[in-house]
């Protein structure tokens, strides 16, 4: 019987953690720094105790998350920065490639839901939706792919 890799185990304790957090942000719409401080440590674990053939490639993962949080501070947080400091935790675990991966999966499956919402009428177009959850499905996909 194979061993479980050690990899999987920053990716199940990141899959809880980013349940959590989107449960917190679809209740009230904000998540604890300390919980995605724990989220970028578990990246830095599977940085430091990963492959190091991909080094590079998941130290540039940070990068989308970076673009995020400069994207949160010129629209006065239309996105939450919180979302792009998850998603440069997240990056260091699944690298550049795949994070951009996870940003399109997220960004498709959020603008779904907010179509088939604004046709249900139960939000219109200046509403705000929690976006950590459409992360939380990004990530399921790509650590499956």
């Amino acid at each position: 019987m194979d061993r479980l890799n050690p990899e999987w185990i920053w990716i199940l304790l990141s899959l809880m953690l980013l349940l959590i957090m989107s449960m917190e942000d679809i209740r009230h719409k904000e998540v604890f720094l300390w919980k995605i401080l724990v989220l970028a440590l578990f990246g830095i674990c599977s940085i430091l105790f990963g492959n190091i053939a991909f080094l590079w490639e998941r130290a540039l993962g940070i990068l989308p998350g970076i673009f995020l949080l400069f994207i949160a501070w010129k629209t006065k947080e239309k996105i939450g920065k919180g979302d792009g400091l998850v998603l440069s935790s997240l990056g260091m675990q699944v690298g550049i490639y795949k994070i951009v991966l996870l940003l399109f999966l997220a960004l498709c499956s959020s603008a779904v839901f907010s179509i088939v919402m604004m046709l249900l009428k139960r939000y219109h177009w200046k509403s705000t939706i929690p976006f950590l959850p459409f992360l939380l499905l990004g990530y399921i996909g790509v650590v499956l792919c």
